[in-house]
């Protein structure tokens, strides 16, 4: 088993899906949002505990920091939430943000499928700019 206390960033930063896909690769234990515990931290902050093995669960255990660190908030959430996030990403299971990832996450993965490489650096968006404005021209209609 191994623990992490980091930074939450690898939660959802491009950059950081490799990260991610480690993690849901193996058995995630649980993953604790301590928000900011510390007082000079710039970032908020997070510990996950996880361990390689054959079996996996199907459900990850999903803290959130209160007032009291010795009593979280517990969620549990199905661990195919983030497996099938769009990037992988992690997030708070809270009710309202599991409605808009269940009402939007298949439309942000196919628009994702469709436009990433054209907008995945400023100069494939320059290179591809009359395709994205007339995308955009019609989404305003």
């Amino acid at each position: 088993m191994v623990t992490y206390i980091t930074s939450k960033t690898y939660w959802t930063i491009q950059t950081k899906k490799n990260v991610r896909e480690l993690l849901l690769n193996n058995n995630i234990l649980y993953i604790y949002d301590t928000e900011n515990p510390f007082d000079t931290a710039m970032v908020d902050t997070s510990a996950i505990l996880f361990q390689k093995r054959d079996i996996q669960d199907k459900a990850i255990s999903f803290l959130k920091a209160s007032s009291d660190y010795a009593r979280p908030i517990k969620y549990t959430v199905e661990k195919s939430i983030y497996e099938n996030a769009v990037n992988k990403v992690i997030f708070y299971p809270s009710c309202s943000i599991l409605k808009v990832y269940h009402k939007y996450n298949t439309i942000v993965d196919n628009l994702m499928q469709k436009w990433w490489e054209m907008i995945n650096t400023s100069k494939n968006i320059t290179k591809f700019g009359t395709q994205l404005n007339k995308y955009r021209q019609n989404i305003k209609a």
